[in-house]
C-alpha cells in the first residue's frame, strides 16, 4: 500500500521547525477526522519517507502529540489516536490512556480484554 504523499505540507525554509510542522499536519488531521480516535499512524520511517523529513523529526513530533494526549504509543505495536480532544474523554478513558502510556514508557508491552 502506498502512503500520500505529504513533502508539499512541510517548507525547510520556513522560520518553524520541521517536527512543529510535522506537528501542525498531524494534529490538524486528528482535528479534522482525517484520523479518528484508534487509528493506527504510519511507523516513523514510513512517515519520515511521507513528509520528506528525518526519523529524528517524526519522532519529535509525536513524542509531543503523545505528551498532550493526542496520541498513545505502545512499544511494539504503534502509536495510535488517542481523543480527538484531549480532556474530553471520560475520566476513565483519561486514566487508562494515561497509564497506557506510562506503561509503555517504560518497554512494558499489556493487553486489556473486555
Amino acid at each position: 500500500m502506498s502512503l500520500p504523499d505529504k513533502r508539499d505540507r512541510i517548507s525547510h525554509r520556513a522560520p518553524r521547525l520541521l517536527w512543529q510542522q510535522v506537528y501542525d499536519d498531524v494534529l490538524g488531521e486528528i482535528r479534522s477526522g482525517a484520523l479518528a480516535i484508534d487509528d493506527r499512524l504510519p511507523s516513523e520511517f514510513e512517515m519520515a519517507e511521507q513528509y520528506g523529513v528525518s526519523r529524528d523529526v517524526i519522532r519529535r513530533a509525536k513524542e509531543e502529540l503523545a505528551g498532550e494526549g493526542w496520541l498513545i504509543v505502545l512499544q511494539g505495536r504503534g502509536t495510535f489516536v488517542a481523543h480527538a480532544e484531549p480532556g474530553k474523554g471520560s475520566l476513565y478513558e483519561t486514566a487508562l490512556s494515561t497509564l497506557a502510556a506510562t506503561v509503555a514508557s517504560c518497554g512494558v508491552i499489556w493487553f486489556v480484554w473486555g
